[in-house]
């Protein structure tokens, strides 16, 4: 199995679709009875419009770049906004149909569930993720040009985090310092190998 950027933002993608919607429907039922839920349009059309803020603010917000970098409090701020974006849109409709339709309860189940399931996915994907790359699994060679001071440093990042998913073979320079492996007029014939 590869993991690269396209799987783990289309696997998180259809993941938070599924968590947002069903977050949707157990607040539906939780906090109205069925028959005022279920029996009326409205609770889907919302659902339609959640769907869609939803795909607004991650494709705008880069909620999905950098997953295996980016610090995990970041990532939980990101979900508390989308939560709080969700519950914001909620009171909108609301106060847009001007109808007892739904309750606050709902509008504050639904964000948590929301904030609680995508915090779960999150935490279970960049387990796994992390998991996979320290066996090895999904890791890019990766040769740095240039074995000066920025070079040493960047190194010494790559190889201290392994979830990056970056394995250190050498430098390129044309220096006689360790861990060089060619020269820049060999760089072409090296990144065929």
């Amino acid at each position: 199995m590869i993991v690269n950027k396209r799987s783990i933002f289309l696997t998180s993608s259809i993941a938070d679709f599924i968590l947002i919607n069903v977050s949707f429907m157990l607040a539906l039922i939780i906090s109205q009875p069925a028959d005022l839920s279920f029996g009326n349009s409205q609770p889907f059309f919302l659902l339609l419009i959640l769907n869609f803020v939803w795909i607004f603010y991650t494709s705008t917000s880069g909620f999905y770049q950098e997953f295996l970098i980016r610090p995990f409090p970041i990532q939980f701020y990101n979900i508390l906004k989308l939560s709080l974006i969700i519950a914001v849109v909620n009171v909108l409709f609301m106060f847009i149909i001007k109808q007892q339709l739904f309750t606050r309860y709902f509008i504050i189940i639904n964000a948590f569930l929301i904030l609680l399931s995508i915090t779960t996915r999150t935490i279970i994907f960049k387990a796994a993720l992390r998991g996979l790359r320290n066996k090895g699994k999904s890791i890019r060679n990766l040769l740095i040009v240039g074995a000066n001071e920025i070079g040493e440093r960047f190194r010494d990042v790559i190889t201290k985090n392994s979830e990056f998913g970056h394995r250190f073979v050498g430098f390129i320079s044309n220096k006689d310092v360790p861990n060089v492996i060619g020269t820049f007029s060999e760089l072409d014939n090296i990144i065929k190998e």
